[in-house]
């Protein structure tokens, strides 16, 4: 595959990539069906492959039973409930759901507004998403050059694996000196 190939990939990846803004979020309360119902439409473009699950009654059971949502209130779903399960979507491919407890738990401990936390998050979201088309264009460059005979994607692959470990492992040491630090006070 050439680069070109690789930057059009990315560069409808990128087009594909969408941002509930906060606003978007229903203000009324949905019960678990509309919440499935309102996700899958939402963030259907993450889906891999179309029979994908974006969030299924049994996750969403457990990230109550796990403490990384607030229980519903009569089966019923707030918008702060939305905001922060589309977060814990988005998180949990590169940080572990008990990772993720500690995160929310402290969160919650700072008395953090989740509205203002999810739009500074879809923030972040856009601000990646521009970024990842240039930092792709500048990995490939510095690839081309590392090895004639292996094809060029799958040394992006690698790269992009090897970049995302890393950003997970300074996440996850992030997280660990945060707790660590709020646990001495």
């Amino acid at each position: 595959m050439d680069k070109m190939k690789i930057v059009e990939i990315v560069k409808q990846l990128t087009a594909d990539n969408v941002v509930v803004e906060y606003e978007k979020i229903p203000e009324i309360d949905l019960y678990m069906d509309q919440l499935t119902t309102f996700t899958e439409d939402k963030l259907k473009t993450y889906k891999r492959k179309g029979d994908d699950k974006i969030l299924t009654k049994t996750m969403i059971n457990n990230y109550s039973k796990d403490k990384l949502i607030p229980p519903s209130a009569n089966k019923k779903y707030s918008r702060a409930h939305i905001a922060l399960m589309m977060m814990i979507y988005h998180l949990k491919n590169n940080m572990a759901i008990n990772d993720l407890g500690m995160l929310v738990a402290n969160l919650r401990a700072k008395e953090c507004s989740f509205d203002e936390l999810y739009k500074a998050f879809t923030e972040i979201q856009k601000m990646e998403n521009e970024r990842l088309e240039s930092e792709v264009y500048t990995k490939i460059e510095a690839l081309k050059g590392l090895s004639e005979k292996e094809d060029l994607a799958i040394l992006t692959i690698i790269s992009l694996l090897i970049d995302a470990n890393s950003k997970k492992r300074a996440a996850e040491k992030i997280l660990d000196e945060l707790i660590e630090t709020e646990t001495k006070k």
